[in-house]
């Protein structure tokens, strides 16, 4: 935890959405195993108040976490029954292709992105919540965004896993060897210059 900066870190988006919501909504995430190549998602959930993802949270989740577990946020967000989900995507592109993935982001999915290095692909936060019915075409247009005899732009599986699943998820930890780094901020929606 010491060599990450929580202000460009996914955390850092947790005002903006409150700002959009209002209070009274929980936030979702889970504690998880990583398993290359699987079907299976085996996740343990957290559910906390948006309001109540803080630094300090934070911190107390990582340490939480066994070595062999990661965190990671959930797109959904309930109020009662009320819905809303965080856009999110898991790009298959490295951080030079930032300028590159704006502009297909901008054309193709229409909504305000932040962009994260992972340190295998860029991850990819909505500044505003949508609806249930938003999210489900968001995750169709993912899909659609890999297209045929090019290079990917968009991780299917994850798409597939995430549908499966009902909501989006996106890792904020780095506690295992398998992760290169911790999320970190190269791109917000209003920067617009490459």
């Amino acid at each position: 935890m010491k060599d990450m900066n929580l202000d460009v870190h996914p955390i850092s988006l947790v005002p903006r959405w409150l700002a959009d919501v209002g209070d009274g909504w929980d936030a979702h995430f889970s504690r998880y195993v990583y398993v290359p190549q699987s079907v299976e998602d085996l996740r343990t959930p957290v559910r906390v108040p948006l309001a109540g993802v803080t630094h300090a949270w934070f911190r107390d989740q990582l340490a939480r976490l066994s070595p062999n577990e990661e965190l990671a946020m959930h797109s959904i967000l309930t109020q009662g029954r009320r819905v809303r989900h965080i856009p999110m995507a898991d790009l298959v592109v490295k951080p030079g292709q930032i300028g590159e993935v704006t502009r297909w982001a901008d054309r193709y999915l229409g909504i305000d992105l932040d962009f994260f290095d992972s340190g295998r692909s860029l991850h990819a936060y909505g500044v505003r919540p949508i609806s249930e019915t938003q999210w489900v075409h968001l995750m169709g247009r993912l899909l659609l965004g890999n297209i045929p005899n090019r290079e990917p732009v968009v991780d299917s599986r994850w798409v597939g896993h995430r549908l499966l699943g009902g909501y989006s998820s996106l890792r904020w930890s780095k506690n295992t060897p398998h992760y290169l780094k911790w999320p970190t901020l190269i791109r917000g929606a209003a920067m617009k210059d490459d």
